[in-house]
């Protein structure tokens, strides 16, 4: 007689849902209790777990949070089984929203052992994957930024092609980042935009040549492992946690101090951030927001009709809404609107593409990004002024 399928939550794992409560209902229904994000009760942890022993049995799982306002909706999103971070099923809530409890039903996958998390989930372990296979590619260096709280290793990606003529201090550079630990989708976007980069398309070829890429894409490699959606160990949200007065390691969270810290050397050294895109998700498509322009607009490059006519050519209405610029740049604790302030940079707040597309849409959104990038950005820093 075959042994029931089983719910695993024993670190380490790629995935987990700090102090969520599992009971079985039946020998293939489950009920999930899900525990508050750290310093944020009314804010339930993603159900993320590992699934043993269902490859030919349906599984049925209630999730339930039990604070009586919640904030935050356990049903927001779609989630999605994964036996490898690169096939996934999307599984839609069975209910409506209600952010108290919902069901997901997930039919015999033929998989042995699988992953459940929220979006198209992108732990830590599936960005190893890519960089393995982006590392070998001659124009990409990857260093480490730090160490999260929990010791996990902060990876930045920097991407130029070092045999270029155009010196270094000349050429662009635009920074990506992804501050949210659950949102997945965004991350995939990221990964979409590196792809597109390191194509031999003929406009990243001159992209690589002319303009520094860096990348961050998991800015809390903690965050999945864990089930935080927006905090780290700290209990802090990631994106309310820049410091107008400049990075201080005694008033900042660990991995917000060296992302800071990050920003504030590049921005005195020979190759400061000129473009910093903040890649954020909620439901619908993917919503550009430009949160502040920096000293190159009307002047190396075009204007902000300009650069909405870039987004109109390069990228498609099904995967990207119009761009919209904001009158007043986000909060000052944002990474959209906190640098834009300090540093007076352009800064893009990359928003939506939460829902369970292909999971190609969302590299494909990220690659019309990074060819928006490419097309508007043109020549180098210290070029002349567009015609």
């Amino acid at each position: 007689m075959p042994h029931p399928a089983d719910l695993d939550l024993r670190p380490p794992g790629p995935l987990g849902s700090e102090g969520i409560r599992l009971e079985r209902l039946g020998p293939a229904r489950f009920r999930a209790t899900l525990a508050a994000a750290r310093g944020f009760p009314a804010v339930p942890n993603a159900l993320q777990l590992r699934v043993r022993g269902a490859a030919d049995t349906p599984l049925e799982i209630e999730a339930v949070f039990e604070h009586p306002e919640p904030r935050g909706q356990l049903d927001e999103y779609f989630h999605s089984a994964t036996p490898n971070f690169a096939t996934f099923l999307p599984l839609p809530w069975l209910e409506p929203i209600n952010a108290r409890r919902n069901r997901l039903l997930i039919p015999a996958t033929g998989w042995d052992e699988f992953h459940l998390g929220m979006q198209f989930t992108y732990p830590a372990e599936a960005l190893d994957a890519h960089i393995a296979r982006w590392e070998r590619h001659p124009h990409v260096r990857i260093n480490l930024l730090g160490s999260s709280i929990e010791g996990r290793p902060i990876r930045r990606i920097t991407i130029t092609d070092t045999d270029s003529p155009v010196p270094l201090g000349a050429r662009w550079h635009h920074y990506l980042a992804n501050q949210h630990p659950g949102e997945g989708n965004a991350r995939w976007r990221i990964a979409g935009m590196i792809d597109w980069l390191l194509s031999d398309e003929p406009a990243a070829v001159d992209l690589r040549r002319r303009a520094i890429v860096t990348a961050v894409p998991l800015l809390c490699p903690d965050g999945p492992a864990n089930g935080w959606r927006r905090v780290n160990a700290d209990g802090i949200d990631m994106n309310r946690c820049f410091r107008l007065e400049g990075p201080d390691e005694r008033e900042q969270t660990r991995e917000a101090f060296l992302f800071q810290t990050e920003l504030e050397t590049l921005h005195h050294g020979p190759t400061p951030v000129d473009t910093l895109w903040c890649m954020h998700t909620w439901p619908g498509i993917v919503e550009p927001i430009m949160d502040g322009l920096g000293p190159e607009f009307g002047r190396q490059v075009g204007d902000f009709e300009a650069l909405a006519a870039a987004f109109r050519e390069h990228g498609s209405p099904e995967r990207i809404k119009p761009l919209r610029n904001r009158e007043q740049p986000g909060m000052p604790t944002t990474w959209n609107g906190g640098p834009r302030r300090r540093y007076g940079i352009t800064t893009a707040l990359i928003e939506g593409g939460g829902d369970p597309a292909v999971l190609d849409e969302h590299r494909l959104a990220g690659a019309e990004l990074m060819r928006i990038i490419a097309a508007f950005w043109r020549g180098t820093r210290a070029g002349s002024p567009p015609s």
